[in-house]
């Protein structure tokens, strides 16, 4: 019977061990997942900011695809003096701010010579939101122009709940290629 009774103390420790292990394991697994969630944020942030920059240096590519003829790419100063010179009282601060911090507002010209604003929103995978972007900052930008916009999406890969919009030339989708995203 001590024998036996040794035994069962001798499972109960190790039982007792072996449950430890399981919540450090726990512990640590909920740590790995954590970290990875924390990389593929930090994963989306560069791919969605290098993919900004690539269409930056197209902008010339993006308005020749819509037809236009590159003018300029407006600055953050342009922006936000077009907004500060016209009437927004009508307009949420937020979205004014989204707009000031537009990924890409271009400037240039239909082939009657006529001055037009193009509004890029770009994202490593184009979405809604950046759908829904692009069509606000080309509101904006004919309302404070008083000349044609177009809205533009651009990026490597697109959300197929947008296509529609695609399709039915709501929004224009510019596809970087990702050739163009290797780093030389």
């Amino acid at each position: 019977m001590a024998l036996l009774k040794d035994g069962q103390a001798r499972i109960r420790d190790d039982v007792t061990l072996l449950q430890d292990g399981q919540a450090r394991l726990q512990d640590d697994m909920a740590l790995l997942k954590d970290g990875q969630a924390r990389i593929r944020d930090d994963m989306a942030l560069l791919k969605g900011g290098h993919a900004r920059n690539v269409a930056e240096r197209q902008a010339v590519l993006i308005a020749e695809d819509l037809g236009l003829e590159y003018v300029r790419t407006l600055n953050f100063e342009d922006i936000t003096n077009m907004v500060h010179t016209h009437d927004t009282s009508d307009l949420g601060a937020n979205d004014l701010r989204s707009f000031r911090l537009a990924d890409l507002i271009l400037e240039a010209k239909d082939r009657a010579g006529a001055t037009c604003s193009v509004a890029v929103e770009i994202s490593f995978t184009v979405n809604g939101r950046d759908t829904r972007r692009a069509l606000r900052n080309a509101e904006y930008l004919r309302r404070f122009t008083g000349q044609q916009a177009c809205a533009v999406v651009a990026g490597v890969h697109v959300d197929e709940r947008i296509r529609e919009h695609i399709a039915a030339g709501e929004v224009f989708w510019y596809r970087l290629d990702r050739n163009s995203l290797e780093v030389a």
